[in-house]
């Protein structure tokens, strides 16, 4: 029997779409909200902010959750069910005046996103290719960019002219159209009869196909390598991408306080929007480059020099006020944060294997999930305390002097070939 590999391909465009629409749309735009609906609840920042706490406290349940549900239910149910929910929940947040149905609504987008993005796609796409799976990661990923550039200022034109709510109900919808069709036909976790990965050796999937058992959406395969979750809780490199994911999560969850601190200095939000899309566009070129880079050279070398941009970035934002060198400090810390879309989930393969890469890559994001919660409204609160939101630009900084030369470090101590 000839194996393919076409759904590989398929499966492909809809996490460029996923990335597209649920980061760039959903979660990239989501400062350009801030101050109108602080505005329109009449509630401070600090309390506007503390709605992505719980978008973090989410995601930290849905790490938990994610390797089980993957186990007991069928792929395509599962992640329609999650697009249905962040859909129809966006739109329906778009008529309330309470902050507590916001708070609700984050946590459910949150609890969602390992399903959609940050655990399910590098799985998917691991599982799919055997070969350019760093560029495919990258470009993945690097469509989040784009869709966060070009939804910013679609978004915030949207904003000053039709008000927040109504661009709030535009995301839900093309969330529903544009998400569902590729989950409910496309999406399956690994090559089932007849199929093999993109780049793989036909003969070997096709006898790992003979001994394969789909139940649902799993499937279990005896030549799957690399290490055990237990055993790889035993290395050091373990514990050093944990410290780094806490430490690039932070800078992530705050990235977002870009928006405001460009309007803090003065410039209204088309041109905060304008430096956002910069930003966006950063994070595109730099995720694509950066995979196509590690399927190339040494990703120590990659990771070193994504993490001088990210340094560079956060620095010429805090103490820099043109808007021309805004714009250049934007796109810097764009590319030095494909160091935690790309990077991160790419060493952490290339150190552990794929044989239960859902379940290891899910414990290292669970300690970055929890600190999250506490430090999504830290900006808000720094800003409340200092009417500045330079002391934040400085810690993302001191985040990648931290985070970078942790997965340095783990690269150089124990890697599965």
């Amino acid at each position: 029997m000839k194996l393919k590999s076409q759904r590989a391909w398929f499966l492909f465009a809809g996490c460029c779409m996923m990335g597209l629409i649920y980061v760039g749309l959903i979660c990239n735009t989501a400062g350009l909200y801030f101050q109108d609906m602080a505005q329109d609840l009449a509630l401070p920042m600090a309390q506007i902010s503390m709605t992505m706490s719980f978008l973090n406290a989410g995601g930290l349940l849905g790490m938990f959750c994610v390797g089980r549900l993957l186990e007991k239910v069928n792929i395509r149910v599962l992640l329609s069910t999650c697009v249905i929910a962040v859909g129809g929940g966006i739109c329906l947040g778009a008529s309330s005046h309470q902050l507590a149905v916001f708070c609700l609504l984050w946590a459910v987008i949150g609890f969602c996103a390992p399903l959609l993005i940050s655990i399910v796609i590098p799985t998917l796409l691991g599982n799919w290719f055997q070969k350019k799976l760093g560029l495919v990661t990258g470009i993945v990923y690097g469509l989040s960019g784009i869709g966060g550039a070009v939804f910013n200022s679609i978004i915030g034109r949207m904003i000053d002219s039709f008000g927040w709510r109504w661009a709030f109900r535009f995301e839900g919808v093309i969330a529903l159209i544009t998400l569902l069709p590729f989950t409910l036909f496309v999406f399956r976790l690994k090559p089932g009869k007849g199929e093999c990965s993109y780049g793989s050796d036909p003969e070997a999937e096709e006898k790992n196909d003979e001994k394969s058992e789909d139940i649902g959406s799993k499937v279990k395969v005896s030549a799957d390598n690399g290490m055990t979750a237990k055993t790889a809780r035993t290395c050091s490199s373990y514990y050093l991408f944990i410290t780094a994911n806490i430490a690039l999560a932070v800078a992530a969850s705050l990235l977002q306080q870009v928006s405001p601190h460009i309007q803090n200095l003065g410039y209204n939000i088309t041109v905060s929007s304008a430096i956002m899309s910069a930003v966006m566009i950063g994070c595109a070129a730099g995720n694509v480059l950066m995979g196509w880079l590690l399927d190339r050279i040494c990703p120590w070398n990659v990771i070193r020099m994504y993490t001088i941009f990210g340094i560079l970035g956060w620095l010429g934002m805090a103490f820099l006020q043109k808007k021309e060198m805004l714009m250049i400090c934007g796109v810097l810390l764009g590319l030095g944060h494909a160091v935690f879309q790309v990077g991160i989930p790419f060493c952490i393969r290339s150190v552990f294997g794929k044989m239960e890469y859902s379940r290891i890559y899910a414990g290292i994001c669970r300690s970055a999930s929890a600190i999250a919660i506490f430090t999504a409204a830290l900006g808000g609160i720094i800003f409340d305390l200092t009417d500045s939101y330079v002391p934040v630009m400085i810690l993302l900084c001191s985040m990648y002097l931290v985070g970078g030369p942790c997965i340095m470090k783990a690269l150089k101590k124990e890697v599965i070939s």
